[in-house]
């Protein structure tokens, strides 16, 4: 399809240029305009009764559509939406494809108020992705498609690693999990915490402070490492999910909504034998994440020429107002040994208590765990 920008066009006799709008729209090449609509979520009830999409489940589905244009210059409501749903997934079948919704207005999502219907074949293989189309579109608006996947069958699980660093006394951390200082002129090693964000409980904790060695504020850069302990992931895994909790105030910038200096992340390195040790950042091969209702990591850090700096990374920075849940999966990890790898890094300048006076600076994790994952038949 072509798509050309929404703009009055001159007449033959007009001798002015054609004006463009200063936030052109889009159309689709019949003159319609676009259908700003997403996927804001589904909910699913499959017939099983124990949560999962299962061999021989009748599923029902609703699919919530978001109107993701706010600008109030280029954002317009979608009237009489009609949606289609199809699958090219073996073993699935549409047997209630056609949907109306109501009109979306921008900002605004609906949800569909007759419910999509799968049928699961009884030869369904559980454990492989079913893979949705949904075509959309509506009144004066053009057609849209938008993919979703929905995970199946009903989950085996084996616990990896687990730790919630209460076996060791504050300032401590347990055997297996070692730092590593990887840039900075002070080293100042991850350790344990049951204070920070009011925890009461012991937790992994990495202090966010202006304690260079000087002369000069340059000297706070640093960039330090928590490793865990290795840990195997048995060849027939779907995938691995890691759940935590994490806190965290750090220094950000109040002027823009993802910008921050000192923070954490995580990365996942392979060290199964016969193969190139690589960390790989977590964000690279998920197909879930959510920091508590957030998807993905909630800010950023700038780019830097300092090479004691991780820069140019996505990170739990700011102020997390107290303990977040995280959720990720990863997929293609079977057979492999691998270890998180927990990266702290900060600038030289600030902390947070620069940006929230008063506050306590630094992050923490807890209530670590890793599991791997096979689908089953019930």
């Amino acid at each position: 399809m072509r798509w050309r920008r929404g703009r009055r066009r001159a007449s033959p006799t007009d001798s002015r240029r054609p004006r463009v709008s200063p936030c052109p729209t889009y159309e689709h090449e019949s003159g319609r305009r676009a259908t700003t609509l997403n996927i804001a979520g589904v909910t699913v009830n499959e017939s099983g009764g124990n949560g999962f999409i299962d061999p021989g489940d009748t599923v029902k589905l609703k699919i919530a559509l978001r109107n993701y244009v706010t600008n109030p210059l280029s954002a317009h409501k979608v009237d009489d939406v009609k949606a289609v749903l199809s699958t090219s997934t073996p073993g699935v079948s549409v047997l209630k494809a056609r949907r109306e919704y109501e009109k979306i207005r921008p900002g605004e999502t609906e949800v569909n108020t007759k419910d999509f219907v799968l049928a699961i074949l009884p030869t369904f293989a559980p454990g492989t992705p079913i893979e949705l189309v949904l075509t959309v579109g509506g009144g004066e608006h053009g057609h849209t498609t938008l993919l979703q996947t929905l995970l199946t069958g009903t989950p085996s699980t084996t616990t990896l690693l687990r730790e919630n660093f209460d076996g060791v006394v504050p300032g401590t951390v347990p055997a297996g999990w070692t730092g590593s200082h990887a840039g900075g002129t002070n080293t100042v090693p991850w350790t344990t915490s049951n204070t920070f964000c009011n925890t009461g409980s012991n937790a992994a904790f990495h202090q966010n402070a202006a304690d260079g060695p000087g002369p000069g504020a340059f000297t706070n850069t640093r960039f330090e490492r928590l490793f865990s302990p290795l840990f195997v992931v048995p060849g027939d895994a779907d995938f691995v999910t890691i759940d935590m909790d994490v806190c965290y105030d750090t220094e950000d910038d109040p002027n823009f909504n993802i910008l921050a200096y000192d923070g954490f992340l995580l990365r996942v390195t392979d060290q199964t034998p016969g193969r190139f040790l690589r960390s790989v950042l977590v964000e690279a091969f998920e197909d879930e994440f959510k920091t508590g209702s957030f998807f993905h990591y909630p800010k950023h850090f700038p780019r830097s020429g300092n090479l004691a700096y991780f820069e140019d990374m996505s990170a739990w920075a700011g102020d997390s107002q107290g303990f977040k849940h995280v959720r990720v999966r990863l997929p293609g990890m079977a057979g492999s040994t691998a270890q998180l790898r927990f990266e702290f890094t900060q600038d030289a300048i600030a902390t947070c208590s620069d940006v929230r006076p008063g506050h306590t600076c630094g992050v923490m994790f807890d209530n670590l765990v890793v599991k791997s994952v096979k689908s089953v038949v019930p």
